[in-house]
């Protein structure tokens, strides 16, 4: 009962503003001591009533805590939230944590495992190698948020922080200048939301990351924003990112992925792997370096992808990439398949179909946007024999096949392209085909050179001819006219 009461008269006086119980310091660190073994001591303190979650509020400012370990810890402010269900029946555990403006180290070891050290507020203090004086295990930290009962810890936030970020095992360390996170517990399991910004490489990326775990079945939903992040500047720092090293772009845009993993406090490579991922990303300008079979690099004004995967089904679909050029424009779809255990076809090997369309560029800069290794006797022979000119349009269709991503090789390959004021050396030495207005059809083997007008000398080309050069993939080349 008086209890009840008195629970009743802290929420009455707290509402009407902040209430100072610096006086009862002594009494609270004792109590702590006596439960927990942990030295509290606080400079001040303030009772606050949290109207939106209709909690009562102790706000500890500069917080000072010390185990019979040896461990020491100074926090500037800590708030421990209670409900008033549980101040009436007396409970002193609070359902709500939250740590302002701590200084935080991210370690992680050999093993992968994440430990969290907290610093104290001296600027030169220098980061641990290992955090292991102040730290905690993650997996420890969680059960908390997952324990049975009606008056648990069900939040514990971290507001306005900074840390260091360091890899133990590659000897690295990264700046956080700004890091905000929630961990709480819902009906179904856990909440998370983090946003931070890093340094690395001399560039501030921002991030902000909500995810959800649904206990009973084992999903994690995690939708991911980011700005200004230079992928290449990423992969120098983290070897597992090493197939973004050619991208040199600053990316903004936001991933949304559903996964199952083993262990919720630990998610692997092995995990990632059969998620299912929907992103849309908007690049600026800089420079991309394309993958093999490709392996072009294009200085980019910009761009935009969009697509998704599904590793368990074995599944990728680009459903956009637009890239815009300082002479060009390209537009890319592609569709990609792989064995997987949940593929609705099963699979032997890997197969990618795509299709590109490019527009507006100078023909003598052709070259520059047909892969080398793609259809190459055919993209020789155009890029030897077709000049001057522009393209104002091309579109090209591909399909590769192998039994794995190594060893890909083409299976299908053609072309269009509509241009103007183009030069064909149709079968040297004769003179070339100048002037040409027409359509150029591209084959594995073939090209087709379809002139709706064009001169050969002061000989005028007519509509409806045809030169068709075969043969590219062998020793003898032919050139049939019509």
């Amino acid at each position: 009962m008086f209890s009840a009461v008195f629970a009743t008269a802290v929420v009455l006086r707290a509402r009407q503003g902040p209430v100072s119980i610096s006086a009862a310091l002594p009494y609270a660190a004792s109590l702590a001591h006596d439960k927990t073994g942990v030295e509290v001591a606080a400079d001040s303190a303030f009772l606050v009533w949290d109207e939106s979650r209709r909690r009562v509020v102790f706000r500890l400012n500069q917080v000072s805590i010390a185990t019979s370990g040896g461990i020491s810890t100074r926090l500037p402010v800590v708030d421990l939230a209670y409900t008033l269900h549980g101040l009436a029946r007396g409970l002193l555990l609070p359902t709500a944590v939250a740590v302002h403006q701590p200084r935080l180290v991210l370690a992680r070891d050999a093993s992968g495992n994440i430990r969290i050290g907290v610093g104290d507020e001296a600027d030169d203090t220098p980061a641990p190698e290992s955090p292991e004086a102040a730290a905690f295990d993650l997996r420890a930290a969680l059960a908390p948020l997952m324990a049975p009962g009606d008056e648990h810890l069900d939040a514990v936030s971290i507001v306005d922080a900074e840390a260091t970020v360091i890899d133990i095992p590659h000897g690295r360390h990264y700046g956080v200048p700004r890091l905000n996170a929630r961990l709480e517990r819902t009906k179904t399991g856990l909440s998370a939301a983090t946003d931070f910004a890093v340094d690395v490489g001399g560039v501030a990326s921002y991030f902000a990351l909500d995810a959800t775990y649904d206990e009973a079945h084992g999903d994690v939903r995690a939708t991911l924003d980011f700005q200004e992040v230079v992928p290449s500047l990423f992969a120098k720092e983290f070897s597992s990112l090493a197939a973004a090293s050619g991208v040199s772009v600053p990316l903004s845009g936001r991933i949304d992925a559903h996964l199952k993993p083993e262990d919720a406090t630990r998610v692997t490579l092995e995990d990632l792997k059969r998620a299912e991922v929907r992103a849309e990303v908007l690049g600026s300008q800089g420079i991309i370096l394309a993958p093999d079979p490709v392996g072009i690099a294009y200085p980019v004004k910009g761009f935009r992808i969009r697509g998704e995967y599904d590793g368990a089904a074995g599944r990728g679909d680009l459903d956009t990439l637009l890239l815009e050029l300082p002479d060009a424009t390209i537009s890319v779809e592609a569709q990609a398949g792989w064995p997987a255990a949940s593929a609705t076809t099963p699979r032997d090997g890997v197969s990618i179909r795509g299709t590109a369309r490019l527009t507006d560029t100078a023909l003598d800069s052709f070259e520059r946007y047909w892969p080398p290794s793609m259809a190459k006797n055919a993209r020789d022979w155009v890029v030897e024999n077709l000049r001057d000119g522009r393209v104002e349009e091309a579109r090209f269709a591909a399909e590769l096949s192998g039994p794995s991503w190594d060893a890909l090789d083409l299976a299908n390959f053609g072309g269009e392209a509509t241009v103007k004021g183009a030069s064909v050396h149709y079968l040297r030495p004769m003179p070339p085909i100048t002037d040409v207005d027409g359509q150029i059809l591209f084959g594995a083997d073939t090209v087709d050179v379809l002139p709706d007008t064009g001169h050969v000398g002061n000989l005028v080309i007519q509509p409806g001819g045809t030169v068709r050069l075969s043969g590219l993939t062998g020793e003898t080349q032919y050139a049939d006219i019509e």
